[in-house]
């Protein structure tokens, strides 16, 4: 089991009671960057006003594009009650159900180009590139087939 498994099993069973979407948790603990695995990065202080106002501001309003306000203030706390109040507790785990108290679950799917840009663009850029590698003279047959067949799934 790797590193980052371990952690992932962790927070669940931290979250005994709780239903987790784990694809979701894993894209928001994946998002955390190398952070989840240090310490001091991994935890989140729920008394230090600047850590709070860090995730305001570095999770909430960039990460997710929210506009400031008193509502990411109450979102955060009752996140912290939810939690039970503890002293710390995983970054990650505070930062998933933020995800879900603003529904911004679709900012973290695997799938999200397909979602956001729809599966008719993708098809005309796909389309768009096989003619493309249709009109290179130059090309290895080869190399033409496999890219040929393979076009689609690298956009994706």
């Amino acid at each position: 089991m790797t590193t980052f498994d371990n952690i992932v099993l962790e927070i669940e069973q931290e979250l005994s009671e709780e239903i987790v979407d784990k694809n979701l948790l894993s894209a928001v603990m994946k998002a955390c960057g190398p952070s989840i695995y240090s310490k001091d990065g991994s935890i989140l202080s729920s008394n230090d006003k600047n850590e709070l106002l860090r995730v305001k501001k570095k999770f909430l309003i960039k990460r997710l594009g929210l506009s400031d306000g008193d509502y990411l203030d109450e979102a955060i706390q009752s996140v912290i009650v939810k939690l039970g109040n503890r002293k710390s507790t995983h970054r990650a785990l505070v930062y998933y159900f933020l995800v879900k108290e603003f529904k911004s679950e679709d900012l973290f799917k695997s799938n999200v180009k397909t979602n956001q840009i729809g599966n008719n663009f993708i098809e005309q850029i796909s389309n768009f590139g096989v003619s493309f590698l249709d009109s290179q003279e130059d090309i290895d047959p080869e190399i033409k087939i496999a890219t040929e067949e393979n076009f689609k799934l690298l956009l994706l």
